[in-house]
């Protein structure tokens, strides 16, 4: 994992900022740990590519795809511990909020000319969620993906950290609704911000 940003960094005031103005848009869904989450863990750890990718197959390689993903954390296939179990479905429920929110077009079903630049096996998955729900569309399968990874990370938190497991529950269950918010979210990031410096 890389080199903790510091508190006092204006790139982490800038995302505070951010996500405050995206919570005004969004009232009904403010929740102070909900929101130092996605500040914390998606935004600031997701900075760094080593943090977005931390997660490593066999041969020490950085896992890109969320199937692949999936097998590395589950204890039944190649998981060492209900901890990595528990550190991937996390990350897989930060990860999909993160790409479904801040780069929502990446999500979309790919069209022919785009295909070879869309990962193989995310692609299949997603191609075979949408031939069983027609009328949907690719970010779905990543809002799929993330409600359930921060569904079974909540369970597994359950006793362990009651507070983590409501935080992640709440993302689990209005997974999309987070999604607008970290839209809203971009939206403020790229937009021209007040002197946080």
């Amino acid at each position: 994992m890389s080199k903790k940003i510091p508190s006092s960094h204006t790139l982490i005031k800038m995302f505070k900022w951010a996500t405050l103005m995206a919570f005004r848009c969004y009232p009904e869904l403010y929740d102070r740990d909900v929101s130092d989450h996605i500040c914390i863990h998606v935004l600031t750890e997701f900075v760094r590519a080593d943090s977005l990718y931390w997660i490593k197959d066999k041969k020490g390689r950085p896992i890109e795809e969320i199937p692949d993903m999936i097998i590395e954390g589950d204890v039944m296939c190649r998981g060492k511990s209900i901890e990595k179990e528990l550190a991937v479905q996390e990350h897989i429920g930060n990860f999909s909020l993160f790409m479904s929110g801040l780069f929502p077009n990446t999500s979309q079903k790919p069209d022919m000319r785009l295909r070879a630049k869309y990962r193989i096996k995310d692609r299949v998955f997603m191609e075979l969620y949408l031939t069983l729900h027609p009328l949907e569309h690719g970010l779905d399968y990543y809002i799929v993906q993330g409600k359930t990874g921060y569904e079974k990370a909540s369970s597994i938190y359950k006793g362990l950290n009651d507070i983590k497991a409501s935080v992640l529950n709440k993302l689990s269950r209005r997974f999309e609704a987070y999604v607008c918010l970290m839209q809203t979210i971009h939206e403020y990031l790229l937009a021209p911000s007040p002197n946080i410096g």
